[in-house]
């Protein structure tokens, strides 16, 4: 930059330094604020994710996902860190804190070794450091070196829940065990390979821990030959589901058990769930993305970093989805209409929202002419979790 230019622009005591792309200068020097008074300004909150919550008013589309995409735990520091091999894994809320050292100091009482111990972790993540420092040390949460396997970290970590479950500790989750194992990931040893398994959780207990889940969720649609609408089949949760009683959910969705692989995932759900033969869905399905978001749970504040991989499978008029295992009450073939009527009614499941929409958004039924809140809501149905996956 020539001596000209940078006078031009920053004052005429600005100084070059000995590179040509580098321009060293401050306020003060170039006469920004001498002799004026700086005015504070307070921030406010970010309008593009503040519900408005007035009286008889619908909830907007870009409302709809905040109100699943509705925490930022890196910027939550009541939350403990839930570490492993330097990585950060999960988050911890203090009353889990607290219980995980209750459990390492009953497990010595009784002569039994301590799954869990406490560190001082060093965090350098931007979001929370601030831009004079390198680092923000705090309290945090890892294995002790007796369990520094996968399989003994299984073992031990589930010990912890079950300890947990018997003793009716967290009754809300645990009280929804489902005796399935999550996968939970750390480090990649090799980017760029599919990531090994660090341990395996019964799933009830992932969100006590605040660590990423994984599931499928599929879009069952037909689409008539002669009109061309659109319709979409809409089941409605079993009374007795331990979590979301009776809400309406995806046409079919579920967790990705360890050991699993997505499609493998979609198609067994497929069956279980809407009694689609797996030559049909192998036949239609298409993969068509990923949606991520953090849910904080409603009454007890878990935190629950998920990851979904999306499928459409459109089908002809004559294939019909029927409940089989017990979870879904009934199916429906919904309009479009119907669908935003009941997602602005507050009827779906938080996630199976962002999963319509990105639908809806695909498939060219929300546009960036036509919603307002176009962009916020396609950048939000994308979080970057900045957690370990597979």
């Amino acid at each position: 930059m020539s001596n000209s230019i940078a006078n031009l622009v920053l004052g005429s005591d600005a100084k070059l330094s000995s590179s040509d792309n580098e321009v060293i200068f401050s306020a003060t020097s170039s006469r920004v604020l001498k002799g004026e008074e700086i005015e504070l300004v307070y921030e406010v909150a970010d309008p593009e994710r503040r519900l408005d919550t007035s009286a008889g008013k619908l909830p907007s589309l870009l409302d709809l996902v905040h109100q699943c995409h509705n925490h930022e735990p890196w910027l939550d520091t009541s939350l403990t860190p839930f570490v492993l091999d330097g990585v950060q894994i999960g988050f911890l809320p203090a009353r889990v804190m607290k219980a995980c050292i209750d459990d390492s100091v009953n497990q010595r009482r009784v002569g039994a070794p301590p799954v869990l111990r406490q560190v001082r972790f060093a965090m350098n993540h931007r979001e929370i450091v601030p831009p004079t420092a390198t680092s923000r040390v705090c309290e945090a949460i890892t294995f002790t070196a007796e369990f520094g396997t996968p399989e003994a970290r299984t073992s031990g970590l589930n010990g912890v829940a079950q300890r947990w479950r018997e003793a009716r500790i967290f009754p809300d989750p645990l009280d929804g065990w489902r005796g399935e194992l999550y996968a939970i990931y750390g480090l990649n040893p090799q980017p760029g390979c599919r990531n090994p398994i660090a341990f395996k959780l019964e799933r009830a207990a992932c969100a006590l821990f605040g660590f990423a889940t994984f599931g499928v969720h599929l879009t069952a649609y037909t689409v008539s030959p002669t009109t061309g609408e659109l319709k979409v089949w809409v089941p409605q949760r079993s009374s007795t589901k331990s979590t979301w009683p009776g809400y309406l959910d995806n046409s079919v969705a579920g967790g990705i058990v360890a050991g699993d692989l997505p499609m493998e995932s979609m198609v067994r759900e497929c069956e279980e769930e809407a009694n689609l033969e797996s030559s049909v869905v192998e036949k239609h399905v298409k993969q068509v993305g990923v949606l991520s978001y953090c849910y904080k749970t409603r009454k007890q504040g878990w935190i629950q970093p998920e990851v979904e991989y999306v499928y459409d499978l459109p089908l002809p008029a004559h294939v019909v989805l029927q409940p089989k295992d017990g979870e879904v009450d009934h199916f429906n073939l919904m309009t479009l209409d119907e669908i935003y009527e009941k997602m602005r009614e507050g009827r779906f499941k938080a996630n199976c929202v962002l999963v319509l929409l990105d639908f809806l958004i695909r498939h060219g039924h929300i546009t960036a002419d036509k919603e307002p809140g176009y962009r916020q809501i396609v950048t939000q149905l994308h979080v970057d979790l900045r957690l370990p996956g597979p």
